[in-house]
């Protein structure tokens, strides 16, 4: 790491520290759940929403709320055709988020193509301009290919299924209930990770249309059997993990966990992993993972109206 670079990071480390914000985490503060008796559980009749309580830090003992965000979940064989017939090359999944709810997905995972690396920017201060950011993947399938949703509830019926062909894949905060996004109880254990799985117009709607976020986006640099392979850990780790793993601003958050992946699945030994989103493309040129090749506009100008 050079000089410039080691000096760029301690100056956001101290503005993201610094700088308390506030409310990036929820759109809004959803309404106080009523949780079944003994329980985090909310809804009896949603076979999937985790049944999570802080286990560590200041709020142990509190319900990891479960009503806007949760990790997905990787479904075994015989719990997936219940909604699904088995299908080669496809994984089903629940708590895939969508139209803000929770749906059982069937992922066409040996079709996926593309990953782009999306940097959402929150800007913090006009002047001098300082941005903060969050960062998650976008993956795309081939034509073709499409994810198909079906409703998350104990006993299905046969609905006709809502299509996508792209998915986000966000690793974002979590905690209990009013707990809002704040920098410096990120570093005091106040929240637990989700590992989401969400629909791309979900996604516009809350950092574009919501909140004017300007959303970078960067083509990674890889076959697409790499590609397939970063989707399967990133749900795999979700699956591991739940809602249960801790929260760091600086050591476990959305950008380092995504590299994390990116790591393992291609074997990148002795780079560090970046814990500012904002380093995320100095991080993917350092691996050989930008392509210069391709040029994407921001998800504002490409966007094309479709979920």
């Amino acid at each position: 790491m050079n000089s410039a670079t080691l000096v760029r990071e301690i100056l956001f480390c101290i503005v993201f520290l610094i700088v308390s914000v506030k409310s990036w985490a929820e759109s809004s503060i959803p309404i106080i759940p009523s949780y079944l008796p003994n329980s985090c559980i909310v809804d009896a009749n949603d076979p999937y929403e985790p049944n999570v309580k802080m286990d560590h830090g200041p709020l142990k003992g509190l319900c990891v709320i479960p009503v806007s965000r949760r990790s997905v979940k990787i479904l075994e064989v015989q719990e997936s055709r219940l909604y699904f017939p088995p299908a080669a090359g496809k994984v089903v999944v629940a708590n895939f988020s969508h139209l803000n709810k929770f749906w059982i997905a069937q992922i066409p995972v040996q079709q996926v193509k593309n990953l782009i690396l999306q940097i959402q920017y929150f800007p913090v201060l006009s002047f001098p301009k300082i941005d903060i950011a969050h960062t998650q993947f976008l993956f795309e399938f081939e034509e073709g290919a499409e994810i198909l949703l079906l409703p998350q509830i104990k006993n299905p019926s046969a609905p006709s299924p809502i299509k996508l062909n792209r998915m986000i894949f966000s690793v974002e905060n979590i905690g209990p209930y009013g707990e809002l996004f704040d920098a410096f109880k990120g570093l005091k254990g106040h929240y637990n990770l989700a590992y989401r799985a969400v629909s791309l117009s979900d996604k516009y709607k809350w950092m574009v249309e919501e909140f004017g976020n300007v959303v970078e986006q960067k083509q990674v640099k890889l076959q697409a059997a790499q590609v397939r392979s970063v989707l399967l850990e990133s749900l795999r780790r979700a699956t591991e993990w739940s809602t249960r793993r801790e929260y760091n601003t600086l050591r476990v958050n959305c950008v380092s966990e995504q590299f994390s992946i990116l790591d393992q699945v291609l074997n990148i030994k002795g780079l560090p992993k970046p814990f500012i989103p904002n380093l995320a493309i100095q991080a993917l040129w350092a691996r050989d993972l930008l392509d210069m090749k391709v040029k994407i506009p921001s998800l504002n100008e490409s966007y094309d109206g479709q979920p």
